[in-house]
């Protein structure tokens, strides 16, 4: 078990949606408030390993080339257990996604910023293994899946506390990621355009008031306050709730940076828009990475509302939005040229998609239409791998 306590199943049935289906119904967990705002550590360096502190450390913090944005200030964690593997959902855009204007196809990823807790005060460092997927399906395993790009951060700052960190990859550990998916084409369909990213705590740490594991993410979303458009219909009382709409105007990053709110949390002394991700769901997912052991599936906190959105930090007036603090950031300039080679005098960039993978998703596509058709249940999962009745839980594979 998680420093989070394990509620119960909760029968929650999803409105059909072109949006986000999902074959389960999600487990029911309670976040943990933090007891203190998270501190800015720095600039972590995974070419060096090497650590630069201070709020003039970052590298790409707050820019307008965030092509991902969970950021909004709220007081709530969830801790992980060795072995279990957190994954998160949402979606970067490309030039045909019609949800915003000016996306890019191809993204050449420099850095990132995740904040997270360590609650065991003998720990003076940590760790967290960052793991990120071009192509994810909500609510679906990825630990089988090839990551795109994976990382090992440590040593980190812990001491009992919480922290935002910003990830250098400059120096060879730079990434390319394809938008709506990876193909950079926009299917209106979550399980074709999404991307995932997925973090296991590997630090070791023992929270000496629950006696569990000491160390996981910060809950960063809060659409109610950041998003304008943004329609909730969920209300108290806390623990009653389906999981919330999901997010859909990807504030904070370089294609909608206007925002209802800036964070309170500003290393570099200017504030800056928060965002609550594009088309994030209030549901994760919770895997045993190890392969030893049963996946908990599904999950989500409480069914997200805030009856008082005023961008504080004190947080959502009600459960947290299930989507955790994650800022990527991206150079525009070197999208789609030809050269991809580390430690030339050529730029390292982003190669244009592969023909055969544009085949393949137009494939993927036309099987996902199929089962939309053979499939009578509105909360069937539509992969681009596999069709599955909620009814019976069985698939078919390719």
């Amino acid at each position: 078990m998680s420093r989070v306590a394990l509620a119960a199943l909760a029968a929650l049935t999803l409105a059909p949606s072109p949006l986000a289906q999902t074959a389960q119904s999600p487990v029911r967990r309670t976040a943990q408030r933090i007891p203190s705002a998270a501190k800015f550590a720095g600039t972590y360096h995974v070419a060096t390993r090497g650590f630069t502190r201070g709020s003039t450390a970052a590298v790409n913090f707050g820019t307008t080339d965030a092509i991902y944005a969970v950021t909004a200030d709220t007081p709530y964690f969830t801790g992980l257990e060795a072995g279990e593997q957190l994954q998160d959902t949402g979606v970067i855009p490309g030039a045909t996604n019609s949800l915003v204007s000016g996306g890019r196809d191809d993204n050449f990823v420099t850095s990132f910023d995740f904040a997270y807790c360590d609650f065991d005060p003998s720990l003076t460092a940590t760790s967290f293994e960052i793991d990120f997927h071009e192509s994810a399906a909500p609510c679906t395993s990825l630990v089988a899946a090839a990551p795109t790009a994976s990382f090992i951060l440590a040593p980190l700052p812990a001491g009992g506390q919480c922290w935002v960190v910003n990830v250098d990859l400059t120096g060879g550990n730079e990434f390319c990621i394809g938008s709506d998916g990876g193909d950079g084409t926009y299917d209106f369909d979550q399980d074709l355009d999404s991307f995932g990213w997925a973090v296991r705590y590997t630090g070791g740490g023992v929270d000496p008031v629950f006696g569990q594991s000491s160390g996981g993410p910060i809950f960063a979303a809060d659409p109610s306050s950041t998003d304008a458009a943004y329609v909730n219909p969920n209300g108290p009382p806390a623990g009653t709730n389906p999981p919330a709409p999901p997010s859909t105007e990807g504030t904070g990053t370089y294609y909608n940076p206007l925002s209802g709110c800036t964070s309170a949390f500003t290393p570099s002394g200017i504030a800056r828009p928060t965002g609550s991700g594009l088309l994030n769901n209030d549901f994760c997912y919770l895997a045993d990475a190890t392969g030893g052991g049963a996946d908990i599936g599904c999950i989500v906190f409480g069914g997200y509302y805030n009856l008082t959105p005023a961008c504080a930090s004190s947080g959502p007036a009600g459960p947290p939005f299930t989507a955790f603090y994650m800022e990527i950031n991206a150079e525009p300039s070197r999208t789609a040229l030809p050269s991809k080679t580390a430690g030339s005098a050529t730029p390292l960039s982003c190669a244009p998609r592969p023909p055969t993978l544009r085949a393949y998703r137009a494939d993927a596509r036309s099987r996902a239409a199929l089962c939309r058709r053979t499939t009578t249940s509105p909360c069937a999962r539509v992969s681009s791998r596999r069709c599955r009745p909620a009814s019976s839980g069985s698939s078919s594979t390719d």
